[in-house]
């Protein structure tokens, strides 16, 4: 590797030595050169292009180590979690690993997350066979009940409340509809269960559950990779993608995290030691200008997206049957195949409404979602849990203790109140005739 001192001396002596070329050129008498002079202008302007790129990236592999970081945010793991599935799109890893977030110089959240040896996010083991006198719901959600940023998901805290009724989490973080589908016929039905639980969130700020396409993560190298499929690819595809797929969460050995976490902190007096490999520099150019574009990438996905939406259901117009609903989310025959199987099977649905941090700021999102899942519940006949209704009585000015500042999420706060509150309100309805 050549260290920077060394790069910008070499950097330095080509530009002077270019520079005498352009002197002695411009004074040269030489018709050839002169013909030519033309041609090596535009080559040298090319050259000086090159030259500040390499100076921008000098300054940014010494301000920023990652592209993790190009927003001064840090999100990392400690071991790899997910894991590619040619049968639902991907699963999570059995085992324990530290998920750090830091953003603008703050810490976001630092705390040990657990998947069981069936590949979901709960402290418990999954038993196929029901335990006598045990009513069990399996769920289906995303991150929020997945748990993801917290200790402990709403799902298992729940769980933990409820008598003689326990909760399986099939959550997973960032999916939706489309994964649902798959996970309901292909893993939730191997299990003893008498009812089914769908969490669905409509996030501002992003794609809803009920719109989302195949999501797959898959832990690989340095970093999780995250991407959207029509249908859930081969092994063969999905590897040969996988280069191409944005990268997410990054993969610190927790022997390091506290180094890197030092890179965040305001006044942190730990050095950091360049790493080993020769071609450090160079990687980490290409790493910060391949994140930075699929960071304008995902911006441009998400705006598209809500172009679309907007196309085929204006926000101004209100919701109010279920031919409205189906042309606003047209994933919607997954649900009702899945609906359509409990029915026929017995198995009771509850439909539940998220409680996104933007619906509890904004009580005009909160209204029109919880509107939408009305139309929804309705005519699906399911039983339905507002969420939002577990944060009426927390103050404005109190949410800040229920989510995280930087971060969509709720914190454990948030979490735990959702799950004291559908606790009692599931306990309630399985109390009632």
């Amino acid at each position: 590797m050549l260290p920077t001192t060394v790069l910008s001396r070499i950097v330095l002596g080509a530009s002077a030595l270019s520079t005498i070329t352009q002197l002695w050129l411009f004074f040269s008498a030489s018709a050839q050169f002169r013909k030519f002079y033309l041609y090596i202008v535009f080559l040298h302007v090319l050259y000086l292009f090159a030259e500040v790129l390499v100076y921008v990236l000098v300054a940014l592999s010494i301000v920023r180590t990652d592209a993790q970081f190009l927003d001064n945010k840090l999100e990392a793991n400690t071991e790899p979690w997910a894991q590619y599935d040619s049968i639902i799109g991907y699963k999570g890893i059995p085992g324990s690993f530290r998920n750090v977030k830091y953003s603008n110089s703050e810490l976001v959240y630092d705390h040990v997350s657990h998947i069981n040896n069936q590949g979901w996010f709960s402290a418990n083991e999954f038993l196929v066979n029901k335990p006598n006198g045990i009513k069990r719901y399996a769920v289906l959600g995303d991150s929020f009940s997945a748990g993801f940023n917290i200790p402990i998901s709403w799902v298992d805290a729940a769980s933990n409340q409820l008598d003689s009724i326990e909760l399986y989490n099939f959550a997973l973080e960032g999916i939706g509809i489309n994964n649902w589908h798959l996970i309901y016929f292909n893993e939730i039905l191997k299990y003893d269960f008498d009812g089914l639980i769908i969490a669905a969130s409509n996030e501002q700020y992003g794609i809803p559950d009920m719109d989302r396409r195949l999501m797959i993560m898959h832990s690989e190298d340095d970093a999780t990779y995250i991407g959207q499929f029509n249908e859930v690819p081969t092994a063969s595809t999905f590897y040969s993608q996988l280069a191409n797929m944005t990268k997410g969460y990054a993969l610190v050995s927790n022997a390091k995290m506290e180094q890197l976490i030092c890179v965040y902190k305001p006044s942190c007096e730990s050095e950091f030691s360049w790493p080993a490999p020769d071609l450090y520099f160079l990687s980490t150019a290409i790493t910060v200008f391949k994140q930075l574009g699929a960071y304008f990438k995902l911006e441009h996905d998400l705006g598209q997206y809500k172009e679309a939406l907007a196309a085929r259901f204006p926000e101004s117009k209100v919701m109010e049957r279920f031919a409205d609903y189906k042309q606003k989310y047209p994933y919607t025959p997954l649900l009702e195949e899945i609906v359509k199987h409990c029915n026929q099977t017995g198995k009771e649905v509850i439909l539940v409404t998220m409680p996104d941090v933007s619906g509890v700021n904004d009580s005009v999102l909160a209204q029109r979602t919880h509107n939408e899942m009305q139309v929804l519940a309705n005519a699906m006949q399911l039983r339905y849990f507002n969420g939002f209704s577990c944060f009426k009585r927390v103050p404005a000015a109190a949410v800040k203790d229920y989510y995280y500042q930087y971060d969509l999420h709720w914190n454990q706060n948030g979490a735990s109140l959702f799950a004291a509150h559908f606790a009692n309100w599931l306990s309630a309805q399985n109390n009632q005739p």
